[in-house]
């Protein structure tokens, strides 16, 4: 058994002294040791918090933000608080009409006939939608819905949705990608706006996420900007050299997702 040594004050009265202090003669008693041998005395368990000395670790505050479009993985760190903030990707706009005034309208069905003017919707694109992101499989922010080429006044794509967070916002995420406008000063349609992707927040206590493990997170990518019409030669109006072409829609913002802790 392992001994411990100890020290324990004299009992009262042992080796009584004189000294001199302030020019006073004064009684003094002489403060004995006597040593002691025993057992190591261990702790029976710690509190709730508590580590053993020795062991003790201690949270360093941090945080991460993934903004690149792909699949990584995040190393759960020692925490008290952690929060994974979660971004879908905003979606592209949707390309602008062209202008095919004093064109041969061989295709009338992707025309739309105004006064002096033949606006060829033909050939424009819608844009894409953005990516979703997620943290944890669970935490999902969902990409932001493509606008519409040639709309004409029509509303943005449909926001991203978001769930498995604390706090849920669709459209709350990355931005959206601006319309396309149609071909410059001839009145053409533009393409509608895309829409903003969902964000999704989640907050996470000590010992609801295994410190050490490998969490799987998912960035998603901007949605393209749709195609402008094209003018001549190749528009579907089969205009003159002359006619104009419509603009590209603008792309969404990127996803991202950003982890704290502390």
């Amino acid at each position: 058994m392992a001994a411990l040594i100890c020290f324990k004050p004299a009992r009262p009265g042992d080796y009584p002294r004189l000294g001199v202090a302030n020019g006073r003669v004064e009684r003094r008693r002489l403060a004995r040791l006597r040593a002691v041998r025993g057992p190591i005395m261990r702790p029976l368990g710690t509190l709730p918090g508590m580590v053993p000395m020795g062991n003790i670790v201690r949270v360093v505050p941090g945080s991460v933000t993934f903004s690149t479009p792909g699949t990584f993985f995040f190393t759960v760190p020692l925490f008290i608080t952690l929060i994974a903030d979660v971004n879908g990707a905003g979606g592209g706009g949707g390309g602008g009409s062209a202008d095919c005034e004093g064109c041969g309208l061989t295709k009338a069905a992707d025309c739309i006939k105004t006064t002096g003017h033949d606006i060829n919707c033909g050939g424009g694109t819608d844009g894409s939608g953005g990516g979703a992101s997620s943290f944890n499989g669970n935490v999902i922010a969902g990409g932001g819905g493509g606008g519409t080429a040639c709309s004409n006044g029509a509303g943005p794509g449909a926001p991203g949705g978001a769930s498995g967070g604390d706090s849920n916002i669709p459209g709350g995420g990355a931005g959206a990608g601006a319309s396309g406008a149609g071909a410059v000063g001839a009145g053409a349609p533009a393409g509608s706006n895309g829409a903003a992707g969902g964000r999704a927040i989640k907050t996470y206590s000590a010992g609801s996420l295994t410190v050490g493990a490998a969490i799987t997170v998912v960035v998603g990518a901007a949605g393209p900007g749709g195609n402008g019409a094209p003018g001549a030669p190749g528009g579907v109006c089969d205009c003159h050299p002359t006619c104009i072409a419509g603009n590209p829609g603008g792309p969404g913002a990127g996803g991202f997702v950003q982890v704290s802790w502390s």
